[in-house]
């Protein structure tokens, strides 16, 4: 797997996803990978001397076998794997053998880029060439469901605690309610080429990061948003161990900051995770996909090191074998 575009946090460990399908890792291995001895070189914790001492993952069936991973989401049993103009549902449960489903989805729509949920049994799946698409049978069909988008790249989804539904796009922020069927600007973000967003936890602040440097932010459910300067040419937010946030970037690292969004400090600089893909966090540790594999931190500003390497183990499915 050259490149992990896709995390998820599971209650047993992480699932990924890239070009080369789906895998999975349990957390333990996390504490299989030793720390550098004191007084040792400084090494990057995705370079080839640390590599062997990180655990493999696991290849686990998609549908269709080794398709592209570019989006995953996981509710209480099932796991979403999305793709390129496909969606497919998976038990959650790694050990589960029954054959993951593929869903009933339009036809000619792209690569999904994330997943939301309205928390009223409403599922949405962003896609970047055919806007938004909904599913109220629990993901098994879905449906376009664009109305009032500018266009048909959607980047990030999240859902506010009154149920309302953000979509960032290369237009700005939208909001839909009524269970998506209809979107519209949020006033303040017109424009705002949107790469991704979050909502946080503790007080449901919505956040969006622009591919040109500025975080926008609302804690009032869309209505107002206030703006920040940011690092460029963002990849992914995430909530941060203990508060604040995280952000990665496609070639200047990983950044972190304590005071949701207003002001941004870097994590220190390793080459491994110059460029990140996605992140997934937990409350113990923040998870970066990578060109090289899945780095792991226990929080902002300490080191990354590898949780796997890229390549899965040589192991077919049980649904393939």
């Amino acid at each position: 797997m050259p490149d992990i575009l896709a995390l998820v946090a599971a209650d047993t460990g992480l699932w990924a996803g890239g070009p080369d399908g789906l895998a999975f890792v349990p957390y333990p291995a996390a504490a299989e990978v030793p720390a550098p001895e004191a007084g040792a070189p400084a090494v990057s914790p995705l370079s080839p001397q640390t590599r062997e001492a990180a655990p493999a993952m696991t290849s686990s069936a998609t549908v269709p076998a080794d398709a592209p991973v570019t989006a995953l989401f996981l509710t209480d049993r099932v796991l979403f794997v999305g793709g390129i103009g496909t969606i497919a549902r998976r038990a959650s449960d790694p050990a589960s053998e029954r054959p993951a489903d593929t869903c009933r989805v339009p036809g000619g729509f792209g690569p999904v880029a994330d997943f939301g949920t309205d928390g009223s049994g409403t599922l949405f799946a962003a896609t970047l060439e055919d806007g938004v698409l909904r599913s109220t049978d629990g993901g098994r069909t879905w449906v376009r469901s664009g109305y009032g988008l500018p266009g048909p790249e959607v980047m990030s989804l999240v859902t506010a605690a009154d149920g309302a539904v953000f979509a960032g796009t290369p237009d700005g922020v939208f909001r839909a309610r009524a269970g998506g069927r209809a979107w519209q600007v949020c006033p303040g973000t017109e424009g705002a080429p949107v790469a991704s967003m979050v909502l946080l936890p503790q007080d449901g602040t919505v956040v969006a990061a622009t591919e040109d440097g500025t975080v926008l932010r609302s804690a009032d459910d869309g209505v107002t948003w206030a703006t920040a300067d940011a690092p460029k040419n963002p990849t992914a937010l995430a909530p941060s161990p203990g508060g604040g946030l995280v952000l990665a970037t496609a070639g200047e690292g990983v950044h972190h900051s304590p005071d949701a969004g207003a002001t941004w400090l870097r994590d220190s600089p390793d080459p491994a995770v110059r460029t990140v893909h996605c992140l997934a966090a937990t409350d113990r540790a923040v998870h970066a996909g990578t060109s090289d594999g899945v780095a792991v931190s226990p929080g902002p500003g300490l080191p990354w090191r590898p949780l796997v390497p890229a390549t899965p183990r040589p192991e077919q499915s049980k649904e393939h074998a």
